[in-house]
């Protein structure tokens, strides 16, 4: 995907190319990430060409695999969000399970 030009196109050059699942505010999450896969046109058109994209049947996944597999992503993007945003409260002194003060007496 042309990250650079949908940005300009979509969100008329606000915002910045992602190469990682969260953003680099989220705690632990400012690391340079490696390999970093450009946008070469191209090379993907060569490849489809080349027929090299062609799954064999003992590689291809069903339908319900892939279901299974993009379901388990989203579980994890929301659970790393949640984590993210527990560690944020965490160190701005407001927990999110922490006990009011009348569940301690």
């Amino acid at each position: 995907i042309d990250k650079a030009t949908f940005i300009e196109e979509q969100f008329a050059g606000l915002e910045e190319p992602v190469n990682q699942l969260l953003p680099k505010s989220a705690p632990y999450c400012n690391v340079d990430l490696s390999p970093k896969w450009g946008y070469d046109l191209e090379k993907a058109e060569l490849i489809c060409a080349q027929g090299t994209l062609q799954a064999s049947p003992s590689t291809s996944l069903t339908g319900g695999a892939v279901a299974g597999i993009v379901i388990a992503a989203i579980a994890g993007v929301a659970l790393l969000g949640l984590v993210a945003k527990m560690i944020q409260r965490e160190r701005a002194g407001k927990p999110m399970f922490a006990q009011t003060k009348t569940e301690i007496s």
